[in-house]
């Protein structure tokens, strides 16, 4: 959420500041989104079978990076090689968040007991959207007036976001990896001590 808040919160200052975007244009972003976002919400079972939870989470950190790497390379005007290309970036809104937060309610549905679901769920809604989205809208902030503002301020931020993402993408697949090679070390059972041999000897002293 930290870092998604930099698209969520400064996308349309962005545009409407350096870009000098009418109104309008900044509706047909969402409009397009939105569009985009809904068809994966409604295949998200699929996907989730087909990508898996790691898979999805890892396409929509990829694309994060190139969504907002991109932004920093679209060129001033009103052409078609000016802000209208902020259009063709707007679909990837579709695995960023709708695929993400598909995946990230079905683990949240996974690791709590049918009794603590609904508090996994609310305790996932609020970092995400009021912890993660607050820190990162106040990081962008400091980060855009660090260079005076303008469009050198937004060029940062959006470029410390994706390096920031790849290089969490990383940390969080070796985590996971070490995670999962850990469930997998046998465990050896203990033998209880009450348990005797036929020479009335103690088992787990022999063990």
């Amino acid at each position: 959420g930290t870092l998604v808040a930099f698209v969520e919160t400064f996308l349309y200052v962005y545009l409407d500041e350096v870009y000098d975007c009418p109104g309008s244009f900044l509706g047909l972003c969402t409009l397009v989104a939105a569009l985009f976002g809904c068809p994966v919400f409604y295949y998200s079972e699929q996907l989730i079978a087909r990508f898996g939870i790691k898979g999805l989470l890892t396409i929509a950190q990829f694309l994060y990076a190139t969504r907002v790497w991109a932004y920093t390379f679209i060129p001033k005007g009103r052409g078609v090689f000016g802000y209208w290309l902020f259009l063709l970036t707007e679909p990837m809104h579709a695995f960023v968040f709708a695929a993400m937060w598909s995946a990230a309610v079905e683990y949240s549905r996974i690791l709590a007991p049918p009794e603590h679901q609904g508090t996994m769920l609310a305790l996932v809604r609020g970092l995400y959207f009021f912890v993660g989205n607050g820190c990162g809208s106040i990081l962008g902030g400091f980060i855009i007036d660090s260079q005076g503002g303008g469009a050198a301020g937004f060029h940062l931020m959006y470029r410390f976001g994706g390096v920031a993402m790849v290089l969490w993408s990383l940390v969080w697949h070796f985590s996971m990896c070490i995670d999962a090679r850990c469930k997998r070390l046998p465990v050896k059972e203990s033998v209880p001590s009450s348990v005797l041999d036929g020479n009335g000897r103690d088992l787990a002293l022999l063990a």
